[in-house]
């Protein structure tokens, strides 16, 4: 069941956000540490706390199997045409659950809310090494927009 997250939350969410992180931490050992254990439940508070953010877990029997942060933002210049998109800033599935159609639920609802905002899209950011999340993306029709380089000096 999809419902939006409560504050009584984040212990499960922290647990959540920690397998995420250690991921990145494989992925890019180069560029993540692990932090001390209290970062989990203190960064997803700060999270909280932006009224801009809209947190959303999906729970069955009592147990959070995910959750998904994301805000709605508007855009428009000189150069760039209006538009409302909807950025999709952390995205994570407790590690026993995945590949059970948890994330594709979690998107799917992602999807639907930023349609009925009438966003012109789904915006999200991943590690091009993360070869599962970006496999599980592109089967929603997500493609690159722009790449983010790196030249490694040390």
């Amino acid at each position: 069941m999809i419902r939006k997250a409560e504050k009584t939350d984040i212990a499960q969410m922290a647990e959540i956000y920690e397998e995420l992180h250690l991921t990145h931490c494989r992925i890019r050992s180069d560029f993540y540490k692990a932090p001390p254990a209290d970062f989990y439940p203190n960064a997803l508070k700060k999270q909280f706390e932006n009224d801009n953010n809209r947190i959303i877990v999906d729970e069955e029997s009592g147990t959070i199997t995910a959750y998904a942060i994301f805000f709605i933002f508007e855009k428009g210049d000189e150069i760039c045409f209006d538009m409302k998109r909807c950025f999709i800033d952390q995205f994570a599935v407790r590690s026993s659950y995945r590949r059970k159609g948890v994330g594709t639920q979690l998107m799917d609802y992602i999807r639907d809310f930023a349609r009925k905002e009438n966003c012109t899209a789904l915006d999200l950011g991943v590690w091009y090494e993360n070869a599962a999340a970006m496999d599980f993306y592109k089967n929603f029709g997500f493609k690159p927009r722009t790449v983010k380089m790196e030249l490694k000096l040390k």
